[in-house]
């Protein structure tokens, strides 16, 4: 497995210093979340600088859209569209750093009727086919993640999330958090991925924990080539390698730890 983690744990740390702890780490993978000082309309500003930062380290670089006060699935059309405008924004800046892939969120609903969340979905996808298309243009490859099981997010299923990646055309980014509050951790772990996400949790709440503080089966890394450790702190992050390590290595084995 080729391992990293996402920048969420180090956020407002400047990107120089991030990529300096990531270099001391001994990580192969990257995932730049964009949110926070590291929001992509800004950075397109200086991505010169930005380019001459990244270079300068041997990684694999995932880029993660903005997720804060964006909604491509939202009944309000303007924010509909602004979230689509960073979207692209997020794709481009992508693009200008050699990045594998960009992963977005599907949206959601904050009403419960049937007929709201069902335009939600039209939402969503017909967003989601709009970046796409802007992501082919320019060689990037785009992928939805999985939500948690709450009753507001889009793709919280397995069954409405293959739906979305097939019609769609996207690929996926699994993150097994989420899929363990749903209940269905081994039928996403089957779906092919372009990457995952790595934390835990107690099977209801989405806490993003380090593995080993949830219940979740650590067999399932089996199924993971390319992970993030997607925690909000950095000692979290070390604390969740150093579980998948021992693991990896037989010193550990399923949900003993």
């Amino acid at each position: 497995m080729k391992l990293g983690f996402s920048t969420l744990a180090l956020i407002p740390k400047p990107l120089n210093q991030i990529l300096k702890i990531f270099s001391k780490s001994k990580f192969e993978l990257l995932e730049l979340l964009c949110d926070g000082p590291y929001w992509p309309r800004n950075l397109l500003k200086k991505i010169d600088e930005i380019i001459e930062i990244f270079s300068s380290y041997d990684l694999k670089l995932y880029v993660h859209a903005p997720t804060v006060d964006l909604n491509i699935a939202s009944l309000n059309e303007g924010i509909r569209n602004e979230s689509k405008v960073q979207i692209k924004e997020s794709i481009q800046l992508a693009a200008e750093l050699d990045a594998k892939a960009v992963t977005i969120h599907p949206g959601y609903v904050k009403r419960p009727d049937k007929h709201l969340r069902d335009l939600a979905v039209k939402y969503s996808k017909n967003s989601i086919h709009e970046c796409q298309e802007y992501a082919e243009e320019i060689g990037m490859k785009l992928c939805i993640e999985n939500m948690p099981n709450r009753n507001i997010y889009l793709c919280k299923n397995v069954n409405e999330y293959l739906e979305f990646i097939e019609e769609c055309n996207s690929c996926a980014t699994i993150d097994i958090g989420h899929a363990n509050t749903s209940g269905q951790l081994k039928e996403f772990m089957k779906i092919k991925a372009c990457y995952h996400h790595i934390n835990d949790n107690d099977g209801k709440k989405d806490q993003h924990l380090p593995l080993g503080e949830g219940n979740i089966d650590l067999k399932y890394l089996k199924f993971i080539k390319n992970g993030i450790i997607e925690v909000n702190d950095y000692k979290k992050v070390l604390k969740c390698k150093e579980v998948i390590q021992k693991f990896l290595r037989g010193e550990i084995n399923g949900k003993k730890r």
